[in-house]
């Protein structure tokens, strides 16, 4: 701590210290106080002391002292928030990227699906009119997927009343050509107001999950009914299952994935999280090396 008039009457008191008084004094600074921030130096705040006879006793440096840690504190303190800002707009970001790789992911497998396919059934009107379908899909996703680039987030979900037996259908039959085939055990017309992409997007993810985990010579089954206050659904299958560890502490841990390379680890994720902002609910039961059921449970709201 540097009193200027104090080192301009007695330079010796200040050993080491060599400063040019008349800088200082020229713009009326009298007093420097040295911040630090743990051991670093960080800088000085400066004083203006009118009364040039009155020069820092021991109380003055003391009170200096306490209000330079204070400031040291603060800046830290406004530093550490500056990097937790930062970090939550990477990790938003970064999380807006997954989802983003995700959508692409899937837009990819439509297309290969096709790719697979066109050998055999290049000549069948069925399968070209599917074709012509898929392209349509994907184009549309793309170009949702880069909007969502553009504006840097993930685009708002938009609700509409839809069938959701119609959604599901559309989803087997496009899941239907891998195997196991996929069956449909029990459905019914079920009308709810919800965003048909997200939902065939997770549907499409969980049913992919459930072939990927049953040889082709297990059974993947996916029911569909309505009560009087609610809507379930559930996919099952006779694969490898899961462990009630592995359930609990990765199943649904976002970009933890068993796929490697291959997989982003938020697609089990993105579903739980999409159902319970409906106010429903994903649970899980299964056996190790007997199998899965995914059960989904979501309310129906009726109008007042």
């Amino acid at each position: 701590m540097i009193d200027i008039n104090d080192y301009d009457e007695d330079p010796i008191s200040y050993p080491g210290l060599f400063i040019n008084t008349k800088i200082w004094q020229a713009i009326g600074v009298n007093i420097l106080v040295p911040i630090f921030i743990g051991k670093a130096f960080y800088g000085f705040f400066i004083l203006s002391n009118s009364d040039e006879d009155n020069k820092l006793n021991w109380e003055d440096r003391d009170l200096l002292f306490a209000i330079s840690q204070q400031l040291g504190n603060l800046i830290s303190l406004n530093e550490v928030n500056d990097k937790l800002a930062e970090a939550k707009q990477f990790d938003a970001f970064n999380q807006m990227s997954a989802f983003l790789v995700h959508d692409l992911k899937n837009v990819q497998a439509q297309l290969a699906l096709i790719t697979s396919n066109a050998t055999q059934h290049r000549n069948n009107p069925e399968f070209i009119d599917d074709v012509f379908e898929t392209v349509e899909s994907a184009t549309e996703r793309l170009g949702k997927v880069l909007t969502q680039l553009r504006n840097k987030q993930v685009a708002q979900s938009t609700s509409k009343s839809v069938d959701l037996d119609d959604i599901i259908e559309r989803v087997i039959a496009q899941r239907n050509v891998m195997q196991p085939q996929v069956i449909i055990k029990k459905n019914e017309k079920c009308l709810a107001t919800i965003d048909d992409e997200r939902f065939f997007s997770v549907m499409n993810h969980l049913i992919q999950n459930a072939q990927e985990a049953t040889s082709d010579e297990g059974w993947v089954e996916v029911s569909l009914e309505q009560l009087s206050d609610s809507i379930h659904i559930a996919v099952s299958d006779n694969g490898c299952g899961m462990s009630e560890s592995f359930i609990k502490h990765r199943l649904f841990k976002p970009f933890d994935t068993t796929k490697g390379n291959a997989g982003m680890g938020i697609g089990v994720f993105e579903a739980k999280q999409f159902f319970e902002s409906l106010a429903g609910s994903l649970t899980v039961e299964s056996v190790e090396g007997q199998g899965t059921t995914m059960r989904i449970s979501l309310p129906i709201k009726r109008s007042e």
